[in-house]
């Protein structure tokens, strides 16, 4: 069994299953956004980050989103 998130790519199933095994595919978690608020966002981002890491694609995406919601240029300044 793999779990995963819902909108996850099939790589590592369908390489599982060229591989011989038997996969089966779970939804586990869904990534979802915050209500937008730009306000808040212009606030947190605003001050600045020094370092992000990220856990999949979609967060990228999402801080992506937020920032520029918040009228902040993404990918950030130095």
């Amino acid at each position: 069994m793999v779990a995963r998130a819902e909108v996850a790519r099939d790589v590592i199933p369908e390489a599982l299953r060229a591989a011989g095994a038997h996969v089966d595919v779970v939804e586990a978690y869904r990534n979802a956004m915050l209500p937008k608020r730009p306000s808040i966002w212009r606030h947190v981002l605003g001050q600045g980050i020094d370092a992000a890491t990220f856990t999949s694609s979609s967060s990228v995406t999402h801080l992506a989103d937020a920032a520029r919601a918040a009228g902040i240029a993404f990918p950030f300044d130095e």
